[in-house]
């Protein structure tokens, strides 16, 4: 597939994902909901001068670093996932062939 044809691909997925029209769009909604509570809740416990490290694993993105960052009073942040290359690599092989 070319490099066009499956960029345009990814856009409209992403776009996709965040209407009613994606079978987990509720779910979705209501966790982010969920995670702005916990993180509140988190933030309200800990003592407004105090800083901490964060480590998300699996963060992909690393989209989450702002709303841990808006709750949370982080000094530091790390976010490990797996490299694009590494992924973009693994995905070609999961139609069967070797890895």
């Amino acid at each position: 597939m070319n490099s066009y044809l499956q960029k345009l691909i990814e856009r409209i997925a992403r776009i996709y994902v965040n209407t009613p029209f994606y079978p987990h769009w509720l779910e979705f909604r209501e966790s982010r909901k969920l995670h702005g509570v916990m993180l509140k809740n988190l933030a309200s416990r800990l003592n407004s001068k105090a800083s901490m490290s964060l480590l998300e694993i699996g963060c992909a993105s690393q989209k989450n670093k702002a709303i841990f960052s808006q709750f949370l009073p982080i000094s530091y942040y790390c976010g490990l996932d797996y490299p694009q290359w590494w992924i973009s690599q693994n995905t070609k092989n999961e139609g069967g062939g070797k890895t």
